[in-house]
């Protein structure tokens, strides 16, 4: 579980990348909207996702028992 997290975090993480060291892509009105609304949020969840892993592990693995 915890791969595709971090390959959608590295994934979205290069396009932040380009966004910002980008001057003509920086300057789009749609790829700004995109990174604001859609890829910015996914960061954060799939970030808060993998540091939180092992805590959502124990307490599934508590209920399951």
């Amino acid at each position: 579980m915890r791969k595709p997290f971090r390959y959608t975090h590295l994934a979205v993480a290069l396009l932040i990348g380009a966004y910002v060291y980008s001057p003509t892509l920086s300057s789009n009105l749609a790829f700004q909207a995109l990174i604001q609304f859609g890829v910015f949020p996914i960061i954060a969840l799939s970030g808060i996702a993998m540091w939180q892993q092992p805590r959502w592990m124990k307490l599934i693995r508590r209920t399951q028992s």
